[in-house]
């Protein structure tokens, strides 16, 4: 009897840790389609998986590309998030462990929304050194939906553009 039990436990053992991998990879397999199918929200927020657009993709291998390391980005929150894994540069605003985030996610709602003058946004720009304002889905939704940054900032110059996101670069004088 005791020596027919040494066999039964074993088996029951890798019974049911086969059963937990089947079901840890069945998770696992569901988490990765459901990635790889979503589109809505456009932005993610919070425990909402998703992989980057392309077109954000595509705007930040042009900042890798055409912009110093050094070069702090204003964005939005979620997509700040992409810039340093992506580009390498400093994003204004990203994860939930950001110097001042209350603060800077606020000041950066401001600069979007314009709430205040032409002269104090710009300036506040210069001094917290931002090189350049991605504006994709993202900060256009928190704009209110303008398309094109430059109706709010005539002084911005547009350097990229494709059909998600504009790239505005800073004027340092």
């Amino acid at each position: 009897m005791i020596h027919n039990s040494l066999f039964i436990i074993p088996i029951v053992i890798i019974f049911f840790g086969l059963g937990s991998m089947a079901s840890s990879y069945m998770w696992i397999k569901d988490f990765v389609d459901h990635k790889l199918r979503a589109t809505i929200p456009l932005v993610p927020r919070g425990a909402e998986v998703m992989y980057p657009m392309y077109d954000i993709i595509d705007s930040l291998v042009w900042l890798q590309v055409y912009t110093p390391r050094s070069a702090i980005i204003l964005s939005g929150a979620a997509t700040g998030n992409y810039i340093p894994v992506y580009s390498g540069n400093t994003a204004f605003v990203g994860h939930a462990n950001t110097v001042q985030l209350e603060i800077k996610t606020a000041a950066m709602e401001n600069f979007y929304h314009r709430r205040l003058s032409l002269p104090e946004e710009m300036n506040w720009l210069k001094d917290q050194r931002i090189a350049y304002i991605l504006y994709g889905p993202e900060e256009a939704e928190i704009a209110g939906g303008i398309a094109d940054l430059n109706a709010l900032y005539p002084a911005l110059e547009k350097v990229f553009e494709n059909k998600l996101v504009k790239i505005y670069k800073v004027p340092q004088k």
